[in-house]
C-alpha cells in the first residue's frame, strides 16, 4: 500500500470489523459489543444526578425527590461528583509525574537511567533557584528530583511552575483563590470537601475542581514531561510508522501500553540487546519488533521512532491480530478486558505496577533499581511465547502509514526559527506603497520561510485603526506591527496599548516599528524605555525639520525640497537613518525636540 496516504475511516472500520470476526471465532468480546450491552446508559449517571458518597444513600434526584437524604440539592450533587472526577484525574496523572521524579532520583553514571539532556536539567534547576555552577550533573539531577518530589507535599506556598504562566493569568488565579498548593493537598482536600457533611455549594466545588486540575497540569504532569526529557532526551522530529499494520508476521511483537516511559524505554533498550535478538532468532523469529499503544506509544515514538500500533480504542486490536506475543502495560488507560482477551490467543498480558493489577495477567513488578533485570525478564517471556502462536489466527491488516513525530516545545521553536506569519496593512497613497513593499522585501530576505497571513485591501489613514482591530480579533496573539508611516503607527498604538495593559500583558514583548520620525515618535520611544509604550523604532528621513504629527502632505513637500531629483510617479530615494531606543535622544537633540 501507499504509505504516504492517510488511512480513511472506512478502511480502518473495515479492518477492525475483520479483526472482530477473528475474535468471534475464539469467543472474545470487544468494547464495541460491551457498549451495546450497556445501552441504554443510566440517565442519572450520565447527568451526574446520583450520589453514593455516604451510607445513607444511594440517592438520585427526581421531580419527586429534588434533594438527597442529607438535603443536598442537584447542584451540590453534580458539583461533588465533578470534583471527585477531577481529583481522580489529578491524582492519576500527577502520580505518573511522581514516578518520573523517583526515576530521575535513581539516575547515575553508567546506570539504567542517565541524564540525556543535561542542558534542560540546568535550565530547570536555574528556573527553580537551584545553584548549578560546579555541581556534578547527577548530584544536580538528584537535587532537582528531590525538589520536584517536595511539590507533592510541601506545607506552604504554591506550585513552582505557575510562574511560567503569563502574569495576568497568574493574577487571575490568585484573585480567584485557585492557585494550586501542594499537589497531594489538592487531591486530599477535594475528597474531604465532597465527603458527607462538607461542601455542597456548587461554586466552591467548581473552584476546587479548577484548583485540582491546575495542580496536575502545572504540577505533576508538567514535571513528568520535563523530567522525562531530562532522562530520555528532549524529543526531536523523527520518522516512524503508525497503525495496526506495524505488527510484523515474522517478528516477536511486543506492545508497550500505558503512560510511564520509565518501563517502555527499558523495553526498547533491551529489545536491541544482542542476547535478546539471538534468543528471538533461536525460536524462529527474525528479531524483536516493539510497537506502542496510547500514551506510552507516543513516548517511545517521539524519542526512539518506535512504531505506533494504535490509540486507546485500538488496544484490543493488537491482540486480535493473533501476532502479539506480549502486551506490556504500566498504568492508566488499560482495558481490564485485555486479560480475558489475551487468553483467547497466545498473547501474554503482562502487568508491571502494583497500582494497576488486573485479572488474567502475568505480574512482573517493575522497579527503577532493577529496571534492566525486569525488562530482560519481560522480553524473554515474550520471545519464548513466539512458538505458541496459532498461525490460523494470525491476521495483520495491511494498514500503516508514515508519520513524523517528536515536536516538543524546543523542536517547534527550532523548526519555526526564522519563520513568521505576518500581516500587511498597505496604503492607497502611492509613495507609501513603496515603503510597505520595502518591509515585505526585507521579511522575505531575512525570514525566507515566512508566510503572509493576511493582507486587506489598500486603505486610507482613517481606516487604519478599524482594519487593525479586525485583524487583532482574528489574530489576538500578534505582538509585532510594522507600518509605513508614523500617523498610522501612533493611531494604532492609541488603540492597542490600552488593550494590552488591560490584559496585563508584558509591554517588553510587544513592538511597533514605523517611518517618518515625528516628534510624537520620539516621545513614544522615550516612554518605551520607561516601560510605558511599545514604539521601538522609526526612520529619520533627513528632513530639514521634523514633520508635525499627521501632516503627510507636508512630508511630501519637504521631500521635494531636498537636494534630489524628483519626478511625478517616480520613487524618491533620499537620506535616511534608523532611529531606535539606542539613539532617539540624539535625534531629539538634532531637531530640538523636548522629550
Amino acid at each position: 500500500m501507499d504509505w504516504d496516504r492517510l488511512i480513511t475511516i472506512e478502511q480502518m472500520e473495515a479492518a477492525t470489523n475483520e479483526l472482530l470476526e477473528t475474535g468471534k471465532k475464539v469467543g472474545a468480546d470487544s468494547w464495541q459489543q460491551r457498549v451495546k450491552n450497556q445501552t441504554p446508559h443510566c440517565g442519572f449517571g450520565e447527568a451526574g444526578t446520583c450520589c453514593r458518597i455516604c451510607s445513607m444513600g444511594p440517592c438520585r434526584i427526581t421531580p419527586k425527590a429534588p434533594r438527597g437524604i442529607c438535603g443536598c440539592d442537584v447542584h451540590g450533587i453534580v458539583g461533588r461528583n465533578y470534583l471527585r472526577f477531577t481529583a481522580g484525574g489529578a491524582a492519576t496523572h500527577s502520580d505518573h509525574g511522581r514516578q518520573i521524579c523517583h526515576t530521575l532520583y535513581q539516575a547515575k553514571e553508567g546506570g539504567s537511567y542517565q541524564v540525556k539532556d543535561p542542558e534542560k536539567l540546568k535550565k530547570i534547576a536555574a528556573e527553580w533557584g537551584i545553584e548549578t555552577e560546579g555541581k556534578d550533573i547527577y548530584d544536580l539531577a538528584h537535587e532537582v528530583a528531590e525538589t520536584g518530589l517536595l511539590e507533592y507535599g510541601k506545607p506552604f506556598g504554591v506550585q513552582r511552575y505557575l510562574k511560567r504562566a503569563p502574569e495576568h493569568t497568574q493574577k487571575l488565579w490568585h484573585d480567584a483563590g485557585i492557585e494550586p498548593r501542594a499537589i497531594d493537598r489538592e487531591v486530599s482536600q477535594s475528597l474531604h470537601m465532597t465527603h458527607m457533611g462538607c461542601s455542597s455549594l456548587p461554586e466552591a466545588l467548581i473552584k476546587q475542581s479548577l484548583r485540582a486540575g491546575l495542580s496536575d497540569g502545572w504540577g505533576g504532569s508538567m514535571m513528568g514531561t520535563e523530567f522525562s526529557d531530562i532522562l530520555f532526551g528532549t524529543p526531536r522530529p523523527v520518522d516512524t510508522t503508525a497503525n495496526i499494520g506495524v505488527m510484523e508476521k515474522d517478528m516477536v511483537n511486543i506492545i508497550v501500553h500505558g503512560h510511564d516511559p520509565s518501563l517502555s524505554e527499558m523495553i526498547v533498550m533491551y529489545s536491541q540487546d544482542p542476547e535478546m535478538v539471538a534468543l528471538a532468532k533461536s525460536v524462529g523469529a527474525k528479531g524483536i519488533n516493539i510497537a506502542g499503544v496510547c500514551c506510552t506509544g507516543n513516548e517511545v515514538a517521539m524519542r526512539q521512532g518506535i512504531p505506533m500500533a494504535g490509540n486507546f480504542l485500538q488496544q484490543e486490536n493488537v491482540v486480535l491480530t493473533g501476532a502479539c506475543e506480549a502486551i506490556v502495560v504500566d498504568v492508566q488507560c488499560i482495558f481490564p478486558a485485555l486479560g480475558p482477551l489475551s487468553k483467547c490467543f497466545h498473547t501474554k498480558f503482562i502487568t508491571t505496577s502494583p497500582i494497576a493489577r488486573m485479572p488474567d495477567s502475568d505480574f512482573i513488578e517493575f522497579h527503577e533499581d532493577t529496571a534492566a533485570d525486569n525488562a530482560k525478564a519481560i522480553i524473554k517471556m515474550a520471545v519464548e511465547n513466539f512458538k505458541n502462536r496459532k498461525p490460523e489466527l494470525v491476521n495483520i491488516p495491511n494498514l500503516k502509514t508514515k508519520a513524523r513525530v517528536g515536536y516538543s516545545v524546543e523542536a517547534i521553536k527550532k523548526e519555526l526559527d526564522g519563520v513568521c506569519n505576518y500581516f500587511i496593512m498597505n496604503s492607497k497613497v502611492a509613495f507609501m506603497q513603496d515603503r510597505v513593499q520595502g518591509i515585505i522585501d526585507t521579511i522575505a530576505e531575512k525570514c525566507p520561510n515566512s508566510t503572509l497571513a493576511y493582507e486587506p485591501p489598500k486603505i486610507v489613514l482613517a481606516e487604519a485603526v478599524e482594519t487593525f482591530s479586525n485583524m487583532l480579533t482574528a489574530c489576538p496573539d500578534v505582538q509585532v506591527v510594522c507600518t509605513g508611516y508614523s500617523t498610522c503607527a501612533t493611531n494604532i498604538i492609541a488603540e492597542w496599548l490600552p488593550e494590552i495593559q488591560r490584559k496585563g500583558g508584558d509591554l517588553s514583548k510587544y513592538g511597533v516599528f514605523t517611518c517618518d520620525c515625528t516628534n510624537l515618535d520620539l516621545e513614544y520611544m522615550a516612554q518605551t524605555v520607561k516601560g510605558e509604550n511599545i514604539l521601538r523604532s522609526t526612520v529619520d528621513l533627513g528632513l530639514k525639520e521634523l514633520v508635525p504629527m499627521g501632516m503627510i502632505t507636508q512630508c511630501e513637500a519637504a521631500i521635494r525640497g531636498l537636494d534630489c531629483e524628483y519626478a511625478e510617479g517616480e520613487v524618491v530615494t533620499f537620506p535616511h537613518d534608523l532611529v531606535d531606543l539606542t539613539n532617539y535622544e540624539e535625534t531629539a537633540a538634532k531637531y530640538n525636540v523636548e522629550i
